[in-house]
């Protein structure tokens, strides 16, 4: 976040300065660190430096874990400078931090300069700055001390493809020659009629709030409200909701238990539940090991008193303490900075569900594999080793924990056997989150291996979506497809909801694709406003295959569901209200630019390759 922050305050140096060349923009952004450099120095502030913070001061807003900023200030730069420029400025700046640590600056001294530079830039409050600066600070300090940290990899992680991360150490390949040639492509038919399927239940993102309180300030200065510390609203609108708020709140652990009791009660027909990650709330700044452990194991104490059948869970980037952060199990990192913790109190809340034989690989680098019947695996994979706010990948970026040779070697057997898999992951393909080695290694394994990962299922990003691959040597044709439920959590401006897939069962020949799903919600202002004493009205938000006309949920089906998209806008205008879960303050018109959006996204599987995309929508 401070990096992404630094890059648009030097953005708004360069701007005022009317620069019409990089060495004069070097200039200008050198002139800035090293202002701010004497500041710290002499503990006064130039008028330059003054007039600069001043400025960005007026232009930022805080929303969620990160700045978003009125980007007006950026007129004098052309679209084309800007990427070049933003990486020039990160380069620099980053630079500037690790300056201060290869002085000799200590742990204090650090904290206090990070502290001092989120103030000036008004990203947040002193209590929300320091607390996210403490508890990232010995991961950092870790990292530099026994990594040859370069700005320019840092600024590649963070901010690919804007940034190019051109380091020849994160350019790795994982080797799966020993799985063979890939077997002959049957293309996904339809199966037979009354042939038998089964249900499974979705949820994700539940970020529950254990201090939520109704009535609370739901409009409060910081980055998530409705909490019982945050002050007495300003005004009646102001008031959290009972069941939830669309402002930038959690889920109340009262409205978790509702969930969980309305979906045992209304769907008594599911196998099992696949549980795509992130507990905690978005409350960053003041988690702990112990606060993040009672959230971890309470929720799950909770799933297993209310469901009779297996639940498949796997982690999101909030579980950690400081949250992003996870490593592979090493007996060389220290416990205060290590992810050995959470493996093993997964571990633990998760034995309930999966055998002995899941252990090592959990506490390994927290992933699994195991069996949902005969003929179908459930793997859940950590993708969050992959998250380019995850700063371990510039201590170990290749294949963590061993993971994607252990999914090939995996899937191999699998295939060997006639099996089919289902992949549990948080984050979802493409969208800018995954470093692009790690997604484009994940996505050869799956072009390998397609005929035996029928489906993928992700969280994360809170909305209803789909994504379907395309053969990379043939574009036109579809060969693997992922679904990314719906959150819990309003958080922000979503209702909370849930999904319900149609699976198909064991007969000879079937694939295990999912046929079909149906989401439920129920809408936040209609709860609210019937008060505590009335349950929340869950309800069918829709079924897909009798909303968008599809057959199944197959990737050529959705193939030719995303061209009668292009050719059809009321069908992304359905989507778009499905994608926000039908959230009164997301009802918006969806323009040309939303709906090519949605298309490009549907079908953009790794960052940065928007081939399709730009086939099928061409940029004008």
């Amino acid at each position: 976040m401070l990096i992404q922050v630094l890059c648009v305050l030097g953005l708004v140096v360069v701007s005022t300065s009317n620069a019409s060349n990089d060495g004069h923009i070097l200039d200008k952004i050198g002139q800035f660190a090293q202002e701010y450099d004497d500041f710290f120095l002499t503990g006064r502030k130039s008028v330059k430096l003054e007039e600069a913070l001043n400025l960005i001061s007026l232009r930022t807003m805080w929303k969620g874990a990160s700045p978003k900023f009125d980007p007006s200030f950026l007129d004098l730069i052309s679209p084309e400078e800007r990427e070049p420029i933003t990486c020039l400025i990160c380069d620099t700046l980053v630079n500037q931090v690790l300056g201060w640590i290869e002085a000799g600056e200590t742990r204090e001294q650090l904290v206090e300069r990070a502290v001092t530079i989120c103030l000036d830039l008004n990203i947040q409050k002193e209590n929300v700055c320091r607390g996210l600066i403490e508890s990232n600070i010995d991961i950092v300090l870790f990292i530099v001390a026994n990594r040859e940290v370069r700005a320019a990899d840092i600024c590649g992680m963070a901010m690919f493809p804007s940034c190019p991360l051109d380091n020849p150490a994160f350019n790795w390949t994982v080797d799966i020659s020993s799985a063979g040639p890939k077997p002959p492509i049957t293309i996904p038919e339809l199966p037979p009629v009354g042939s038998p399927t089964f249900k499974v239940l979705h949820i994700s993102d539940l970020h529950l709030d254990l201090f939520y309180a109704p009535g609370s300030n739901a409009e409060c200065d910081e980055p998530t409200c409705c909490r019982a510390d945050q002050g007495l609203p300003a005004n009646e609108s102001a008031a959290s909701g009972y069941w939830g708020d669309y402002r930038d709140c959690d889920t109340p652990w009262h409205s978790f238990v509702n969930m969980l009791e309305h979906i045992r009660d209304t769907h008594p027909d599911i196998s099992y539940v696949i549980f795509t990650g992130d507990t905690p709330d978005h409350v960053v700044w003041q988690t702990s090991v112990e606060y993040n452990t009672e959230l971890f194991t309470s929720a799950f104490r909770e799933m297993a008193r209310v469901f009779s059948v297996p639940v498949y869970p796997i982690f999101g980037n909030h579980e950690p303490h400081p949250l992003n952060q996870f490593v592979e199990q090493d007996i060389s990192i220290p416990d205060n900075v290590s992810s050995r913790w959470l493996y093993e109190t997964a571990r633990d809340s998760w034995s309930q569900w999966l055998p002995p034989d899941t252990h090592n690989d959990i506490l390994s680098g927290g992933f699994y594999a195991t069996q949902a019947s005969d003929e179908l695996w459930i793997i859940g994979i950590n993708n969050n080793f992959c998250y380019n706010y995850n700063f371990w990948t510039l201590y170990e970026n290749e294949d963590p924990g061993g993971q994607l040779k252990w999914l090939a070697n995996l899937l191999t057997a699998l295939e060997s056997q006639g099996r089919k898999a289902h992949i549990l992951g948080h984050i979802p393909p493409g969208g800018g989150s995954c470093v692009n080695t790690w997604g484009k290694e994940f996505k050869k394994i799956l072009d390998r291996f397609e005929s035996t990962v029928t489906a993928q299922f992700n969280g994360h990003s809170h909305s209803d979506q789909f994504f379907v691959y395309y053969d990379p040597e043939d574009l036109s044709r579809p060969s693997g497809v992922a679904f990314l439920s719906g959150s819990m959590t309003p958080y922000s401006d979503k209702n909370p909801e849930y999904r319900v897939y149609t699976i198909e069962g064991p007969y000879p020949g079937s694939q295990y694709r999912v046929l079909d799903h149906e989401n439920w919600y129920y809408n936040l202002t209609e709860a609210n406003e019937n008060g505590p004493d009335v349950l929340p009205n869950w309800r069918k938000l829709y079924t897909f295959n009798e909303e968008f006309g599809t057959k199944a949920l197959n990737p050529t089906e959705l193939d030719l569901l995303i061209q009668r998209m292009i050719s059809d806008p009321t069908l992304i205008e359905k989507y778009h209200r499905f994608h926000a879960s039908m959230a009164d303050p997301s009802l918006g018109v969806c323009d040309e630019a939303c709906q090519r959006g949605y298309i490009c996204r549907m079908v953009e599987t790794l960052e940065g390759d928007l081939r399709k995309c730009e086939e099928l929508w061409p940029p004008q």
